[in-house]
């Protein structure tokens, strides 16, 4: 339990591919899901990933618009094939950093 007051989702996910192609392809499709967002190299038990960080705007009914902080924390192994993507969303600021806390404590093998 976060202990902002909005909406936060977190979801760690496993693919294998089936060629490079196919990882660099899927690479492509995260970058530009997330245009105008910055990107950084963080550190996750050993393991480099990079995280893309933006704010995605949403309309709200009946009005509107509300702003979500958006996380993508990406590791990709070109060697196996395999990647680990961990998607992030908080609806306040507040929650932001301690969603950031839980997805650094994730280990992978």
């Amino acid at each position: 339990q976060l202990r902002g007051h909005g909406v936060s989702s977190l979801t760690v996910s496993y693919i294998k591919a089936p060629s490079k192609e196919a990882m660099e392809h899927m690479y492509d499709l995260l970058i530009n899901s997330m245009k105008d967002s910055r990107s950084e190299n963080i550190n996750i038990h050993g393991k480099t990933f990079e995280r893309i960080s933006g704010k995605m705007e949403c309309a709200v009914a009946g009005g509107g618009n509300i702003y979500i902080n958006q996380n993508i924390v990406i590791h990709m192994n070109k060697k196996t094939l395999e990647s680990f993507i961990i998607a992030t969303t908080t609806s306040d600021d507040s929650s932001e950093s301690e969603i950031l806390k839980i997805v650094e404590s994730i280990k992978i093998n």
